[in-house]
């Protein structure tokens, strides 16, 4: 979902210039339909990588169009397919791919951290080079997450370094966990667990539940615990919901940086060494935690360890006369930040990168 969304935004960018089709390949544009679209000067197509370059040559698209790619890291490789394109290529990636060998000519790596550019020599073709680009710049965030918070926060220079306090229940106060719409690892269900743990919890607990799930067998299962709320996905406003939490337990992805956007402390559960590595990026800017990464191998651990987390940082605020001993200013915010024009970024490092 995340890369839909990506592409969506900066296809509407892209729209101002000139005309623009997107078009969806395989299961990334499931259920999606022109009427998802509210940009009207934005054509959506659905296609295969096995039909792509059919699909290229009915929309008439030529040397003097931009091919630009946002796919997932494991399937970088059909992007082998458009090495020799006539015209630029672009891709959009979550890693850096320096000594690694590079498809297109201009790489677009989102990262939380200064700007940089650089050329990477093609290791199979001796004439193509790649321009690659990383930095904050470049991470597309809805700006609706920008907007003020509908909750009461410190600056951006006051981020909680553990969890906030959490007032009475009655308040509504709430910590919001969502793990998105796939959540392979079914780490919705671990977190569940965790929460379940408490005695009782002076935060209510709102868990968005990913695609496919039985609400009503989860609800069978927690309704001892009044503390805990079950959405199916979907459900509930995302944006002013992560706004208004008191912090998010979520999974990564482009949620850590909404997170970031809306000033909502976060505690990060990650797939892999990689997904953690892009979190600490952020993480030691004081957004959030890393909790760890859980995978096949130790996934039993996530439930307690969350727990421990949790109980013992409920604790500690529950104690503390005076919650802003808890919290400790950003590593230079003013250079390191979220821009809510990220697409018009993007689009200038294209328009500058294919006209040199």
């Amino acid at each position: 979902m995340g890369h839909l969304m990506r592409t969506l935004r900066l296809a509407s960018a892209i729209s101002t210039q000139c005309a623009t089709e997107v078009i969806l390949l395989g299961e990334s544009g499931a259920g999606v339909q022109d009427t998802n679209v509210q940009d009207s000067n934005v054509k959506l197509h659905h296609s295969t990588w096995a039909q792509c370059k059919d699909s290229l040559r009915i929309l008439s698209v030529n040397s003097q169009d931009i091919l630009c790619f946002d796919v997932p890291d494991e399937q970088y490789n059909q992007l082998q397919a458009f090495a020799n394109w006539a015209g630029r290529v672009v891709s959009i990636n979550m890693y850096e791919k320096h000594n690694q060998v590079c498809y297109e000519d201009i790489a677009i790596y989102p990262l939380f951290a200064p700007n940089q550019q650089s050329l990477i020599a093609h290791q199979l073709l001796s004439h193509k080079t790649t321009i690659q680009v990383s930095g904050a710049d470049y991470i597309m965030v809805d700006p609706a997450f920008f907007s003020p918070l509908a909750k009461p926060c410190d600056s951006l220079s006051a981020i909680p370094l553990a969890m906030p306090s959490a007032p009475a229940r009655s308040s509504g106060a709430y910590a919001l966990v969502t793990m998105g719409g796939a959540d392979p690892m079914d780490y919705t269900f671990h977190v569940l667990k965790a929460v379940m743990a408490f005695a009782n919890s002076t935060l209510i607990y709102k868990i968005i539940l990913p695609q496919q799930s039985d609400l009503n067998a989860m609800q069978d299962m927690t309704e001892h615990c009044d503390w805990i709320e079950l959405y199916e996905f979907g459900q509930v406003d995302f944006v002013d919901s992560l706004k208004s939490a008191e912090f998010a337990i979520i999974n990564g992805g482009m949620t850590r940086y909404e997170c970031v956007a809306s000033n909502t402390y976060f505690i990060a559960l990650s797939l892999h060494r990689t997904q953690y590595a892009l979190t600490q990026h952020v993480t030691k800017h004081g957004y959030g935690i890393n909790l760890g990464v859980f995978d096949q191998t130790n996934i039993s651990t996530l439930t307690p360890c969350l727990a421990e987390y949790l109980i013992a940082n409920a604790n500690a605020n529950a104690n503390a006369n005076d919650i802003s001993t808890k919290r400790h200013a950003i590593k230079s915010p003013q250079s390191i930040a979220l821009s809510p024009h990220a697409a018009q970024h993007i689009l200038a490092v294209i328009q500058e990168g294919v006209s040199t």
